[in-house]
């Protein structure tokens, strides 16, 4: 699934639109294992800034275990990666772009975490 949001910002009084794609990858892992989630941006002009929430709303950063990186546009596709040591259970974490400084676009990222096969 993919979100197309609008970008605007005020250039000269000018109002310009920028359209871009935002496609969440999740993952689906054993429990206790390493897990990789990323937001892939295409169709930016500029760098992006970008947070990680848990479904709390809780920076990542704050969490243990966890930890992103916002990536960088390199022709015009940023890929932002979270990173996290030991997946402990199923979580749907939230990826937040920020074209302006007020309002997030916000993109669910589903972690699947498979229990013991006992």
């Amino acid at each position: 699934s993919s979100g197309i949001n609008a970008e605007y910002g005020d250039y000269s009084k000018t109002c310009m639109i920028f359209l871009f794609i935002v496609t969440p990858h999740g993952a689906t892992v054993e429990k206790g294992q390493p897990a990789t989630l990323s937001c892939v941006m295409t169709d930016i002009i500029k760098n992006l800034t970008v947070t990680w929430e848990n479904s709390k709303l809780d920076d990542v950063s704050t969490l243990p275990g966890h930890s992103y990186s916002m990536g960088t546009n390199v022709n015009y596709v940023q890929t932002s990666l979270l990173h996290i040591e030991q997946a402990e259970e199923s979580e749907t974490y939230t990826c937040s772009l920020y074209p302006t400084k007020k309002t997030p676009y916000r993109t669910p990222v589903q972690l699947t975490v498979l229990e013991d096969q006992q």
